[in-house]
């Protein structure tokens, strides 16, 4: 197993929602992007993230992208490092 480190990690705040949680005012999305060697994978820390359908894809495609620039400036890092 490959000692890789995080690609990339995002903290997100918003405002607290409406059904939130008493005397809070803002709520906190952790977004970190992994791979231990066997490809990326997500990983999510919140206490309270409240959002609609339509953000949550916002966001998927927003990690989708960044794992795939990874993946490409990886492949052309090993282009260079070839002979």
């Amino acid at each position: 197993m490959s000692n890789k480190p995080r690609i990339s990690a995002w903290t997100l705040e918003q405002e607290e929602d409406c059904c939130g949680r008493i005397n809070e005012a803002i709520q906190t999305l952790t977004v970190e992007i992994q791979d231990g060697g066997g490809g990326a994978y997500v990983v999510l820390k919140t206490e309270r993230w409240a959002a609609d359908p339509d953000e949550l894809r916002t966001l998927a495609d927003a990690i989708e992208r960044a794992i795939k620039d990874h993946d490409a400036a990886e492949a052309e890092a090993e282009k260079k490092r070839k002979p």
